[in-house]
């Protein structure tokens, strides 16, 4: 398992990072898009488990992603909440049509709603990201805050854990990692700063770095309570050794809103 770990990160990390520092805005989104529509298709497969699934709707939530992210690649934000707009009347729509065959309920169309703003949504705010200046050091920052946050908590959790934090969805997780990996996070913040981003002041980018370290983790919980609820253990299996990728996006899909708006509003 750890072998196909490091096999699976010695070959997409330098992919990623050469997307994100060589590839351009272009090469990005459909790198963006692409995790988009994988990562829908993972969570559809948890939500639904086998049951009250329609393609027909699912087909409008996948072409959501590149409507959403091209939104955010052309600087609309605001037509963000259009094509949402949209998946609501398209999925009433289909409701419609097909109340006689009952293959589809209110479970259905909340399952896609709630996909459509917890992953291309999501992902539309790192497009977002992207455009800001020094978008691929903001890109970085967050994909070092979310690697922080989890390897902070799991080693302090597994020298000094003691208290739970949420033993009804994730029995692993401690409050002695939480506060470990908010430590490595200030730390990995504080050094971006420095590094990056010397004409942001450092009390408000240490904020930021905490408002990050904060939110990252729900997103871990929140997958985990999904799969937990449906009886899966991962996501998928795209990727060896780590399972589906949601499994490896589920916190980033919360610090990157989280980064635009602290960014945006804030800084």
């Amino acid at each position: 398992m750890h072998l196909k770990r490091i096999i699976t990160s010695l070959v997409a990390l330098p992919l990623l990072i050469a997307i994100i520092c060589l590839g351009g805005p272009f090469l990005f989104s459909l790198l963006v898009i692409a995790a988009g529509i994988i990562a829908l298709n993972e969570y559809y497969g948890i939500w639904f488990n086998g049951s009250d699934r329609n393609y027909f709707i699912e087909a409008a939530g996948y072409l959501s992603v590149p409507c959403l992210i091209y939104s955010a690649y052309f600087a609309r934000m605001d037509l963000t909440s259009i094509v949402i707009l949209a998946n609501i009347f398209i999925s009433a729509l289909l409701a419609v049509v097909f109340a006689k065959k009952k293959n589809i309920s209110s479970n259905t169309i909340s399952g896609h709603i709630l996909g459509i703003c917890y992953i291309p949504l999501s992902l539309a705010f790192l497009m977002a990201i992207r455009n800001f200046d020094k978008g691929e050091a903001w890109i970085f920052l967050v994909l070092f805050i979310v690697f922080a946050s989890d390897t902070g908590a799991y080693y302090a959790g597994t020298y000094y854990g003691k208290h739970k934090l949420c033993p009804e969805i994730s029995p692993g997780k401690t409050w002695e990692g939480f506060f470990g990996g908010l430590a490595f996070v200030v730390f990995i913040g504080t050094v971006f700063r420095f590094l990056f981003f010397n004409d942001l002041p450092l009390l408000n980018f240490i904020s930021l770095s905490l408002f990050t370290g904060l939110i990252a983790p729900v997103g871990d919980l929140f997958e985990s309570m999904l799969k937990r609820a449906a009886g899966v253990k991962d996501s998928g299996k795209i990727l060896p050794g780590h399972g589906g990728l949601l499994d490896r996006i589920d916190a980033m899909l919360f610090a990157f809103p989280a980064v635009y708006a602290f960014k945006t509003y804030v800084l």
